[in-house]
């Protein structure tokens, strides 16, 4: 069974049991498309199938990617063992914000001076 045959294979079976009302998969590889499979529905109301030519919002599916890109940009180093101990840790390097950057943790954030003492505790 081919790639393309495995993945309409599973996007029939999310259309069938209801999870899914209608999707699209497009799986480029090098430059040349290997996988174009879609199932169910574009619009419920009318019936319209989904086409490979279907437009999909996709809301949030941007942050996996900018986490992503924001973990190469500091170097984050996926092969460091999760469990290091302090003398590791302290030899490893820390993210530095850019120049001019803000951050808001609480971790680094300092209370307000205009806040009274009871406010500033929390921070």
């Amino acid at each position: 069974m081919t790639l393309q045959h495995r993945i309409q294979y599973v996007l029939d079976e999310l259309v069938a049991n209801g999870t899914e009302t209608g999707l699209q998969v497009a799986v480029d590889h090098r430059g040349h498309r290997v996988v174009d499979a879609v199932a169910g529905v574009a619009d419920s109301r009318t019936g319209r199938p989904v086409g490979p030519e279907t437009l999909f919002f996709s809301f949030s599916t941007g942050k996996g990617m900018a986490a992503l890109i924001a973990h190469l940009l500091v170097g984050y180093d996926t092969r460091r063992p999760r469990s290091a101990g302090p003398a590791e840790e302290a030899a490893m390097p820390t993210p530095t914000l850019p120049p001019g950057s803000r951050s808001r943790s609480p971790r680094t954030a300092s209370p307000p001076t205009s806040a009274p003492p009871s406010a500033s505790q929390t921070w």
